[in-house]
């Protein structure tokens, strides 16, 4: 292959980090979200959503 070195060497990081998170695996595992991770995640949700439901709501209206 013309990058094998380069896969070679990602593969050996993956297997490498891989062993550490193994040795983490009794500890707690829950998510740790910051002060603010949870208003980014409902903004990111509007941002999606909002302009869908909009659409809909035009094409309810329309067909009404």
């Amino acid at each position: 292959m013309i990058f094998q070195k380069k896969i070679d060497r990602a593969m050996k990081w993956l297997r490498d980090r891989n062993k550490g998170e193994d040795k983490n695996k009794g500890e707690d595992d829950e998510l740790q979200l910051e002060k603010n991770d949870l208003l980014a995640i409902i903004i990111s949700a509007l941002i999606v959503f909002v302009p869908i439901l909009l659409v809909l709501a035009f094409i309810i209206y329309l067909v009404m």
